[in-house]
């Protein structure tokens, strides 16, 4: 399957292609990265199995690097795999930018986006939640919905 990246620049009115990319990878979710300090247009896909970082570059090229999957703590069977995926909101004690990841293992992987770095991962759901499908997120508060439960999980 190959998946077509496109960014749309919708400024005053018009609706023009700002840059296209085929990858033969199915793209599951995107993100923007609305933190970058650089004033940086950056985003990051997932797939199944994988995760790229994006950058459109003042030429309206998109560069991209594949992020790096933990060593030891990698997917915990073969069934496993990325679900979704959210920005934190840095406060003013951080100097990188965090992204979380979730996994259909209950997990969720949090990696320092500056450095293309994993940092930790942690279990937050139990296996008869189904995984995670939603991570919403501010500097302060984490909050995780389960695929298959009513219930909503939060974090201070």
């Amino acid at each position: 399957m190959i998946s077509t990246l496109t960014v749309w620049d919708f400024i005053d009115g018009h609706k023009d292609i700002f840059c296209k990319s085929m990858i033969p990878l199915p793209i599951i979710e995107s993100s923007w990265n609305p933190f970058t300090q650089q004033n940086a247009d950056e985003f990051v896909t997932i797939s199944d199995r994988c995760y790229h970082y994006w950058r459109i570059t003042k030429d309206l090229q998109l560069q991209y690097q594949e992020g790096e999957m933990p060593k030891s703590e990698g997917f915990k069977d073969k069934h496993d795999r990325f679900t979704t995926i959210s920005f934190v909101k840095p406060d003013k004690f951080h100097h990188s930018v965090y992204c979380m990841f979730g996994l259909k293992s209950g997990y969720i992987w949090v990696m320092d986006t500056r450095v293309n770095q994993f940092l930790f991962s942690v279990k937050v759901l139990e296996d008869s939640c189904g995984g995670v499908s939603r991570i919403f997120s501010s500097f302060a508060r984490i909050v995780v919905e389960a695929e298959d439960s009513p219930i909503v999980r939060c974090w201070d």
